[in-house]
């Protein structure tokens, strides 16, 4: 394990959901496995959907934002993890105001692949 650290956003309300995959982050390899690999593996141990993930904007302090999907239809709950510019440090936190376009856009990809998946259809 590397010194890299994790936090919760402070101020939002703390959930069973971010802190499972909280912990399941701690045990990746950030620097060695990468943004995208590390959190789908911790995704997977925490039992959640990784939907996607995507550059952010440099001007709010982050690398790259990845959208986690925690459980199905009127229970889910949407979770983003931000890598910060030093590569190292990631931050859990539920969509507020200022990212509710990507949590309105997690939100309805999450709802068509589990419309595709109680179809049969290949994602």
């Amino acid at each position: 394990m590397t010194d890299q650290s994790l936090e919760i956003s402070a101020g939002l309300p703390v959930t069973l959901e971010a802190v499972e995959l909280e912990l399941a982050l701690q045990m990746q390899d950030i620097v060695s496995n990468g943004f995208e690999d590390s959190v789908q593996n911790a995704v997977e141990a925490a039992g959640y959907n990784f939907l996607f993930q995507f550059p952010a904007g440099r001007e709010n302090g982050h690398q790259r934002v990845a959208a986690i999907s925690a459980g199905r239809g009127d229970e889910r709950q949407i979770l983003l993890v931000h890598l910060a510019e030093d590569g190292e440090t990631l931050r859990v936190e539920a969509p507020d105001d200022k990212n509710r376009s990507i949590a309105r856009f997690a939100a309805s990809y999450a709802g068509l692949m589990d419309c595709l998946g109680s179809t049969g259809a290949a994602a």
